[in-house]
């Protein structure tokens, strides 16, 4: 990403914004902001520090879809072995998510993270209240509303937003993260039934009726590595977009000593 535009992305221009219902920014408001721009070799030092955390960032997200992979591949072993399966009903619930009655972009006494498709993506960060509302807290969550409608998530703890559902493992015959990977499997065959012509929804009975092989406890352990790695990967790339939103503004002002870093 060009210097200019992390500079600009690291900057708090939430108070710059106009309209209520939409806020946006308008070019005369970036116009008038000032920026401090520091000579070229500064400029070309601070990039390289930038592009040394995409590459790391990149490379987490490069090694996550070689884990899911990974994982499906593991998945498909068990699919082409003559094995009993199950039907997913006797295995999952499903519990939809509800609009909250508040939502803030500040972190607020008994709000926790606002889980929407967004947020589950990295695009944007709210917070909901949490008073009488569906959490999510290491569980599978499944969009079920929408152009999205099939695709399958996994989250730590929040508030499930209402084009969601948290899927409930309800044996414990299985574990959440072999399920994951099963429905990764299924993802696209999910989407394909999906019911509605204006908005899109899952078929919640069609993904009931999905079947799985049974697999003994144990065989399931290596799905547990798989997803927690992954895990591990999105927490390190979340803290490192909050490093380069961080760092620069202080490389800027000069808070940071360019020279006392070694890249």
């Amino acid at each position: 990403m060009p210097f200019l535009v992390k500079l600009i992305k690291s900057m708090n221009l939430n108070k710059s914004h106009i309209g209520a219902a939409q806020p946006l920014i308008t070019q005369n408001i970036l116009k008038e902001i000032d920026i401090n721009v520091p000579n070229y070799e500064k400029q070309v030092k601070i990039s390289t520090i930038l592009r040394k955390i995409d590459e790391k960032i990149e490379l987490n997200n490069q090694i996550n879809k070689n884990l899911l992979e990974i994982g499906l591949l593991l998945v498909n072993k068990y699919f082409a072995k003559e094995r009993n399966r199950i039907s997913l009903k006797n295995v999952i619930k499903f519990t939809k998510g509800k609009k909250p009655k508040s939502i803030t972009n500040v972190k607020q006494k008994d709000y926790e993270k606002y889980l929407t498709i967004a947020c589950l993506n990295n695009k944007e960060l709210n917070y909901a209240d949490v008073d009488k509302m569906i959490t999510a807290d290491k569980h599978i969550l499944m969009v079920m509303d929408g152009a999205s409608s099939g695709d399958i998530y996994y989250s730590h703890y929040g508030v499930v937003g209402s084009t969601l559902a948290r899927i409930d493992i309800i044996t414990k015959s299985f574990n959440k993260e072999y399920i994951y990977f099963c429905l990764k499997k299924y993802s696209e065959l999910i989407k394909s039934k999906n019911t509605g012509s204006a908005i899109p929804h899952t078929d919640k009975v069609f993904v009931n009726s999905l079947e799985i092989p049974e697999i003994d406890i144990e065989e399931q352990q290596s799905f547990i590595s798989l997803l927690s790695k992954i895990e591990e990967n999105k927490k390190e790339n979340h803290i490192l977009e909050q490093l380069q939103n961080t760092i620069l503004p202080k490389l800027m002002k000069g808070q940071i000593k360019l020279e006392k870093i070694e890249i």
